[in-house]
């Protein structure tokens, strides 16, 4: 697949079913909707995030934020532990994509995320579940970052 391909589409919205194409592979419900997706066969991981969690079940409630425009904290799973496979997969890993949406619905219909590019793994606090600081490869432009600022 040409790279340039997915440098076009930074920035842009996509629904989560057009997500898997940009990179060569298919839609599998089960697989695109855990949230951290690490597709077999695939060099590439995909983080897909909608940050207002309101309305989730505790468990499900991760602490997911913009801590400047080239910095995301990113929790993971309650059982990702930095010695597991997903939890390596995030330390080593370098083809990690990010897609980020506010809120899962809008008008009655899921949300578009934006794809923001590739994340370069800068450190982690914690276990099961791991907080992960992320650095952005191209920060966020001001208006994009205010968008995603959440009010508590």
């Amino acid at each position: 697949r040409d790279p340039h391909v997915r440098s076009r589409r930074q920035r842009q919205m996509c629904k989560e079913t057009d997500i898997p194409p940009i990179f060569g592979l298919e839609f599998n419900k089960g697989l695109w909707e855990a949230g951290h997706i690490r597709p077999k066969g695939c060099d590439e991981q995909f983080l897909l995030v909608t940050l207002n969690k309101q309305g989730k079940a505790t468990e499900h409630q991760y602490h997911d934020y913009f801590v400047d425009p080239s910095t995301f904290h990113w929790q993971s799973q309650g059982r990702t532990r930095s010695d597991n496979a997903k939890g390596i997969a995030i330390q080593r890993h370098s083809n990690v994509h990010l897609f980020v949406r506010k809120n899962k619905l809008t008008a009655g219909t899921a949300s578009p995320f934006y794809y923001l590019g590739k994340l370069d793994y800068q450190t982690h606090q914690g276990e099961a579940p791991m907080n992960v600081t992320w650095k952005l490869q191209k920060p966020l432009p001001t208006k994009l970052f205010d968008y995603f600022q959440l009010s508590e």
